[in-house]
């Protein structure tokens, strides 16, 4: 339905009146708010679709840009978030004079795209692009858009909406890749080490369960124990990923070396940690991984 309703639009902005015009881009756009009631593999496929055929029958850069934004923040595609990046750094100046006056709102659409952004050259000239507007801001406009605790609440932001959809055992992988990428932005971005924690462990967790990425969870895990060494839940969750990469290893000597290292971690616990039940459960981990892993080796 949506589709045919823009194919419909975009027959008569071609053969539109000046004065019509506007009215037919607004009902444009109310069209395509409503693809975000289908699914996301159609969500990208009109988006696509009208990204590239708008730019040509719509003929306006601010209703271009929204639309190339709209898709960015769909699409989970490193080439077409690479293609936008490209387009708008290409039509800057076109887009930037239709937002003449309101630059605020187009500088903090186009971070909204450069967040989305892995490849250093990309971002780089986006960022460049970016930089030129900021000077066209006002210093207190500036200061909001530029902000790095902003940038931290737009991606708590996004991370509440993930971490919702990925409640459903049936999320897609790159909707848990999307939500990994900014637990990784975060962490990053982050100050103070027990901020970064909440992350980690976030992270962590999800890698090893979700996304099964069982080593990357491990080094997280590490990173998260050099932050803060006597962090109990961090020496027990990298103890259950060392048994998960064991239990997952396909080669029998891999799979013997990680539960020697196991063993080994559960036992730094029990030595190291002086609350009874958490030496207990570390002693028992230790001695279920001996009977019933080493005993052959």
């Amino acid at each position: 339905f949506v589709e045919v309703a823009l194919q419909n639009i975009e027959m008569t902005v071609a053969s539109a009146s000046r004065e019509r015009l506007s009215k037919i881009k607004e009902m444009y756009m109310n069209t395509i708010a409503e693809v975000g009631e289908i699914s996301r593999e159609d969500q990208l496929a009109i988006l696509k679709r009208i990204v590239v055929s708008g730019e040509m029958t719509i003929r306006d850069e601010l209703l271009y840009l929204e639309l190339s934004i709209m898709y960015g923040l769909v699409t989970s595609s490193e080439e077409d978030l690479r293609e936008i990046a490209e387009r708008i750094v290409e039509r800057f100046d076109g887009c930037g004079y239709s937002f003449k006056g309101n630059e605020a709102s187009f500088l903090i659409r186009l971070d909204q795209i450069l967040s989305r952004i892995d490849r250093f050259e990309d971002k780089k000239a986006l960022l460049e692009k970016i930089r030129l507007l900021d000077k066209s801001v006002p210093e207190s406009v500036n200061e909001i858009c530029s902000d790095e605790s902003n940038d931290i609440e737009l991606i708590k932001k996004r991370i509440s909406v993930s971490e919702s959809r990925s409640k459903n055992r049936n999320a897609s992988r790159e909707d848990l890749e999307e939500l990994a990428r900014d637990y990784e932005r975060l962490i990053e971005i982050l100050q103070l080490p027990e901020d970064k924690l909440v992350y980690i462990r976030k992270l962590g967790v999800l890698l090893r369960d979700r996304l099964e990425e069982h080593h990357k969870a491990l080094e997280i895990f590490e990173k998260g124990l050099r932050l803060r060494g006597d962090d109990v839940s961090l020496w027990l969750v990298k103890g259950m990923t060392l048994e998960k990469i064991a239990k997952t290893e396909r080669e029998p000597d891999r799979a013997s070396l990680y539960w020697k290292m196991a063993y080994n971690h559960y036992h730094a616990i029990a030595e190291t940690f002086e609350e009874q039940e958490i030496k207990l459960a570390a002693i028992e981990k230790c001695a279920m991984i001996q009977s019933e892993r080493l005993t052959k080796i």
